[in-house]
């Protein structure tokens, strides 16, 4: 009965538009989960703003948060 129920459950897909709010904003670890909340992520990675993709691994269920080095939020990628 379980694996049936699981199979019905949607898996979650980030949206990186629901955490738009927090772009601009300094960093911290509460900031952090309201962007991974907002997006709908399972989990989040912090990565310098620019980062080249290739050097990342991807993960759709992933809220990539760009940051500069003042450690302000640049950009929201998902993946």
């Amino acid at each position: 009965m379980f694996p049936e129920r699981a199979a019905m459950l949607p898996e979650a897909r980030c949206q990186a538009a629901g955490a738009a709010a927090e772009l601009g904003k300094p960093l911290d670890d509460h900031r952090k989960e309201l962007a991974r909340m907002g997006a709908g992520a399972a989990r989040t990675q912090v990565v310098p703003y620019g980062a080249p993709v290739a050097q990342r691994s991807t993960d759709p269920q992933r809220l990539n948060i760009e940051v500069d080095q003042e450690r302000v939020i640049q950009r929201l990628r998902c993946g």
